[in-house]
């Protein structure tokens, strides 16, 4: 369209700038930006939004602040960017506050803004907040709550445990339980050991004509895995081959020099492997001094120990890193991308990497993102 000579308008920004957020590719997104300058549409504030947006997706949540903070016009489009950012990021406080200052103000909130608060109470544990304002929804704001609202509101529950009440609610929604919702009980029940009600959930996935993918096999797999039922992860995985669902394969990318280099742990065919090799060599023997021991729970085969703890240390987003640690200036910050949940060992794993490396090490996995700074995770460990 540009070699066209067709002046891009706000319409083209927003799109392109979400295709860069998808990707999370903050390069791209800073040319994007420069490229909007130039046009002139800094004021507007439809694409001010999209670019605040845009960051908050690629994990520069202080860009996102910033470019609100310079806005010279604001509406409820981009008082809600602001908003999802920092649910996005995880910063709990901070959304609430967002919402509360946009109240304030004078916008009256949408099931946008209450959606990203919901989903903030839903990955910081704040239940009685997140009861609170699901009830303000309704009865203040005179809002119907969507399945979306529902879905973050069985989440929050399942999270903290409150199967029973998730339970209920689900009785009492309009609508029937979706595969997001029976997911989130499945996945829920994976962290609290709830077989019961995980068969439950299993059950009311492998009922429906459709799924998205394999998460509902692969969870259930993993739960009789914890467990040591090695039996039932073999029939789940026969169920799995006689419906023809194939596993999703787990990987990572990075962004190293405007390119993205993309890693799946089944992959170890990288022309700088043996680098990479040797770096997570080198930082497991420093991590073992740092107190790290690995949690061979989420190395769910049934090999032997040795081999678990071998698997864990080439999980796609540890390829990443150490990519990442060889390719680029020591002290800069790293970003990784992983399509699937991380796993806890992972998690507990990288904490101590950005402790030793002393770098700023953010992760976006399927859930939301984790920052990591000297041995700590914005998340507070519980996402």
């Amino acid at each position: 369209m540009h070699k066209a000579s067709v002046r891009a308008d706000q319409a083209t920004f927003a799109s392109i700038l979400k295709a860069s957020a998808n990707l999370a590719s903050l390069s791209l997104g800073k040319q994007i930006h420069s490229f909007v300058i130039r046009s002139g549409y800094m004021s507007n504030v439809f694409s001010g939004s999209a670019l605040l947006d845009m960051y908050a997706k690629c994990g520069s949540i202080k860009d996102s602040i910033q470019l609100f903070q310079d806005m010279s016009e604001r509406n409820i489009v981009s008082w809600n960017a602001l908003i999802s950012a920092h649910a996005q990021n995880g910063d709990a406080k901070a959304t609430l506050d967002s919402f509360e200052k946009m109240v304030q103000s004078g916008f009256q909130p949408d099931s946008v803004s209450f959606l990203s608060v919901l989903s903030a109470c839903s990955h910081c544990g704040l239940v009685q907040e997140g009861l609170r304002y699901f009830r303000t929804m309704t009865k203040i704001h005179n809002l119907v709550p969507k399945k979306e609202h529902y879905a973050s509101m069985v989440d929050m529950l399942c999270r903290s445990g409150r199967f029973n009440e998730a339970e209920k609610l689900m009785d009492e929604m309009p609508f029937d339980p979706d595969e997001i919702m029976w997911s989130s009980v499945l996945n829920s029940c994976r962290i609290h050991k709830n077989q019961e009600l995980a068969r439950k959930a299993a059950d009311q996935l492998f009922r429906m004509e459709v799924l998205r993918d394999a998460a509902a096999y692969v969870s259930m797999s993993n739960i009789y895995a914890a467990a040591g039922q090695w039996d039932n992860v073999g029939k789940v995985k026969k169920a799995m081959r006689e419906r023809g669902i194939r596993k999703v394969p787990a990987y990572s990318w990075v962004e190293i020099r405007h390119k993205l280099h993309v890693f799946s742990a089944n992959d170890m065919l990288h022309p700088q492997m043996e680098e990479i090799r040797k770096k997570i060599e080198m930082l497991s023997k420093q991590m073992e001094k740092e107190g790290y021991k690995p949690d061979t729970s989420c190395a769910l085969h049934d090999v032997d120990e040795n081999i678990k703890i071998e698997s864990l240390k080439y999980h796609s987003e540890r390829l990443a890193i150490a990519f990442a640690l060889i390719s680029t200036p020591k002290g800069s910050p790293i970003l990784v991308i992983k399509n699937l949940r991380a796993c806890s060992d992972c998690h507990a794993a990288i904490k101590v990497i950005s402790k030793i490396v002393r770098r700023e090490i953010t992760v976006r996995d399927s859930s939301r993102f984790h920052h990591f700074k000297d041995g700590i995770c914005s998340c507070g460990d519980y996402w």
